[in-house]
């Protein structure tokens, strides 16, 4: 889990603090996805109007949102 509040100041690689600028993202907030066979993917949120200080509210809320696709039979690789 990574919550960057100001992609500015944050102490990330020069390239991604780029791509974050092209996108027009401030903030960023990203939560992995994890299925029993490692990591499927990443939950993404941007904040792209101003700094946001990542509240614990925001961050339970993004790993409850990851943990129930986690859970998702096409995740999972499940035959609905």
């Amino acid at each position: 889990m990574r919550a960057i509040a100001d992609i500015e100041t944050a102490a990330i690689a020069d390239c991604h603090r780029e791509f974050l600028r092209v996108l027009q993202v401030r903030a960023n907030l990203v939560v992995p996805v994890l299925i029993p066979k490692g990591l499927w993917g990443l939950l993404v949120a941007h904040h792209c109007q101003s700094v946001r200080p990542w509240s614990d509210d925001d961050i339970a809320l993004m790993q409850s949102g990851a943990q129930q696709l986690a859970t998702a039979p096409a995740i999972r690789g499940e035959v609905a």
